[in-house]
């Protein structure tokens, strides 16, 4: 904005150059990009940033740079010296216009207040010089006396205002209201728009006169001919004006300054200035005033601890300063202060009352209503800080006091489980927590599945956001279509979040869970053996497990979406002593002092359907899922790692192959031999199952290696012959398996 330094004096008594003018500006938030001319033609260049409306005119700098350097500002005056006029504003004709011109706010959300004065035998001509060159240094040209008065006033206050000609206002009426759509207007850019539905429009007592706060009317403007105008000062909505100037493409200087926010309670002061001028260089007389104003002000009041102040500054401003500072911001200090309200409140305290309270010691207090950046503590210890002088505030390193948390057992757990997958060669993936409602189609999801029970988005930024995700499947599949579709061929991604299951309730249940999706590109290798990809999914979950000391075992799953043959469900064996934890349902055995399993999740194969569904752009693909409750894991598992030295005597291995039913499963044998009580028995994995040639029909072979070792002596191969025969004889009588010969 370009203020010229002749006219800021106007308002302040300047005891400072340009240049020391502007620093003092810029030290404190309102930077000087330039300073040209010299003398009375010198123009400060000056930066507004978008909070500080109120710094949008001379007046408006002026004030403040009397508040930073306490050079005492001028009240504002009807002439244009900054003395008296023609007619003072304090003596202007304040009779009533109702009787003959009547306005109506028929919204009042976006026209807060709507004031006018009519004005009859304006001459209009060419402006007075010196209101020619205030205009010109501001880089306004000027056009008659009638149109630069509101220019003049607009820079002066920072309050836009316009002037219609009176007789061309059909039924003489103002009417403020939103544009219904489609309705034409001529503006005075000479451009006829189509109005968007929404636009705020001035409209007479049968069409549009004005675009509010932007633009006036081809119709309705002042002409040479004008002989009574209808003078306009409003306050409109920043955001409605804001839109509207950016669907029209418009932009001036009136809409520059009502987006950002105007002062509605200085419409009035703008439109008697102007009036006042008028009388001056045009020659006009008051016929009538209209001020309809149905959402009034309301003033805020912040209160705010001189201590905090203190302390975030690091510097010890006393609470006399504070006060010094608050006035000479014009901000009414209600309480805590010494009694000096600003000379700016301009009654700000007539007929409102008390508005707030406030602790003992501290201020409360009512910024002007130009200041509306000005809303909580901070905001009064930032002015603080700007009038103090930023240049004032010692620089220091700050201090932070160093103290001994304890860990947090959840999130040390989370941990351990993320770097277990991170080291299993698993990327970290985040998605949204909603799902498409196809996604129940396409994973074959039945109508009784607890993962239809989800929530249904009233408003989703788009389809695939449609429902609150029940489960990680869907974004897993997603994700990995995304990186095939891209030229990837081994794609290993986990994530860990929550799901959200709807119980009837106000709110949903929620589950943090853990899911994965892995995919190999089946393809020859030259220098590696490919283990299946189902086995190497399931150790890796029992690898992330077992950093928690969470014992799992395993069922064949019946998932919809997984391969029958190469998927398993997952169960929790919990201890006696955690008999509350549930991460899932149906107790299904004990396990070797762990007792109450229960399904916390799955592990297998994408299904041939669901893949053929998927239309994946690869040859042979091979897509391995999991998905587990954390919330289970986190509370079953172990509070800490507990270790034990290495072994200092050396074991002896054993392989133990059985005939078996067909429905019996590996970890059924597993538990039945760690159940045998004898502390020899070190580990026990399966290592082989098969079915075929030499095995009986309903049948299959399961081989399992067995660790025994004694941590105090070296064992001997009688010894466990002899124990190892006791753990045979133990499983086929439990299971009636018979031994593979």
């Amino acid at each position: 904005m370009l203020v010229p330094f002749e006219w800021l004096g106007r308002f302040i008594e300047l005891k400072r150059t340009p240049a020391e003018a502007a620093h003092a500006l810029t030290m404190a938030g309102l930077e000087v990009e330039s300073v040209e001319g010299e003398g009375d033609r010198c123009v400060l260049n000056i930066n507004v940033t978008p909070n500080r409306p109120d710094c949008l005119s001379i007046y408006g700098i002026a004030r403040e740079l009397s508040a930073i350097t306490g050079e005492i500002l001028k009240p504002r005056a009807a002439g244009h010296n900054g003395v008296a006029g023609r007619a003072d504003a304090a003596e202007l004709d304040d009779t009533p216009a109702e009787d003959f011109f009547k306005v109506e706010i028929l919204d009042p959300e976006l026209c807060h207040r709507y004031t006018g004065r009519i004005i009859r035998g304006v001459k209009v001509g060419e402006s007075p010089p010196w209101m020619r060159r205030r205009l010109e240094a501001c880089g306004i040209r000027a056009i008659n006396n009638v149109v630069d008065v509101t220019n003049y006033v607009l820079l002066e206050t920072g309050h836009p205002l316009h002037a219609f000609d009176l007789k061309s206002l059909r039924g003489n009426r103002i009417r403020i209201f939103p544009a219904a759509g489609g309705e034409v207007f001529h503006s005075l850019d000479g451009i006829k728009r189509s109005l968007p539905a929404g636009t705020l429009m001035i409209w007479d007592g049968a069409g549009p006169v004005a675009v509010a706060g932007v633009i006036g009317g081809m119709e309705s403007g002042v002409t040479d001919d004008t002989v009574d105008i209808f003078l306009e000062s409003a306050y409109f909505d920043p955001s409605s004006i804001r839109r509207t100037s950016r669907v029209l493409n418009i932009r001036t200087e009136s809409s520059y300054r009502f987006e950002r926010g105007a002062d509605v309670e200085g419409a009035r002061s703008a439109l008697d200035r102007a009036a006042s001028l008028y009388m001056e260089v045009c020659g006009g007389v008051l016929a009538g005033l209209i001020d309809v104003y149905p959402k009034r002000y309301t003033p805020v009041t912040v209160s705010v601890n001189p201590e905090r102040v203190r302390r975030l500054l690091g510097v010890n401003v006393s609470t006399e300063e504070i006060d010094d500072i608050l006035n000479r911001l014009h901000f009414v200090v209600l309480e805590g202060g010494l009694g000096k309200a600003g000379s700016g409140a301009d009654g700000a305290l007539k007929n409102r009352g008390r508005t707030g309270e406030c602790p003992p010691g501290w201020f409360l207090v009512m910024p002007p209503s130009y200041r509306k950046d000005i809303e909580n503590g901070a905001d009064i210890v930032e002015e603080v800080a700007r009038l103090y002088g930023y240049e004032r505030i010692p620089p220091a390193m700050p201090s932070v006091a160093l103290t001994v948390k304890r860990p947090n057992v959840r999130r040390r757990k989370i941990s351990l489980i993320k770097e277990s997958m991170r080291m299993a060669g698993f990327t970290e993936t985040i998605n949204y927590s909603f799902m498409p409602e196809e996604v129940f189609k396409l994973l074959e999801i039945g109508p009784r599945d607890q993962r239809r029970r989800a929530l249904k988005l009233k408003n989703p930024i788009q389809k695939e956001h449609a429902l609150m995700r029940t489960f990680f499947a869907p974004s897993l599949v997603s994700n990995l279509l995304h990186n095939i579709n891209r030229g990837m061929r081994d794609v290993d991604l986990y994530e860990t979040g929550k799901v959200f299951i709807d119980t009837g309730e106000t709110l949903p249940q929620e589950r943090f869970i853990i899911g994965a999706v892995s995919y190999r590109e089946e393809r020859p290798e030259l220098w590696r053996e490919m283990s299946p990809a189902f086995y190497s999914m399931k150790g890796i979950l029992e690898g992330a497990l077992d950093t928690l000391g969470a014992v799992c075992t395993f069922k064949p799953s019946d998932e919809p979406f997984l391969n029958p043959g190469q998927s398993a469900d997952v169960y929790l064996a919990v201890r006696p002593e955690d008999q509350g934890v549930r991460g899932g349902s149906g107790e299904i055995g004990s396990l070797d002092g762990l007792k109450n399993e229960f399904k916390i999740g799955y592990v297998g194969m994408l299904s041939p359907s669901v893949v053929e569904r998927l239309d994946v752009r690869a040859g042979k693909p091979a897509v391995a899922l999991l998905e587990i409750s954390l919330d289970a894991i986190l509370e079953a598992g172990q509070t800490e790692v507990r270790y034990r030295p290495a072994a200092r005597f050396p074991s002896i291995e054993r392989d133990l192959a059985l005939v078996v039913d067909e429905p019996a499963t590996s970890s059924e044998i597993i538990r039945l031999i760690r159940q045998y009580p004898d502390r020899l028995i070190e580990s026990v994995e399966v290592f082989d199952s098969y079915k075929g040639k030499n095995i009986p029909e309903g049948k299959k072979s399961l081989a399992f290696h067995i660790v025994y070792r004694d941590p105090d002596k070296t064992l001997t191969d009688v010894e466990i012959d002899a124990l190892h025969a006791l753990v045979v004889g133990h499983v086929t009588q439990k299971t009636g398996a018979g031994l593979r010969v």
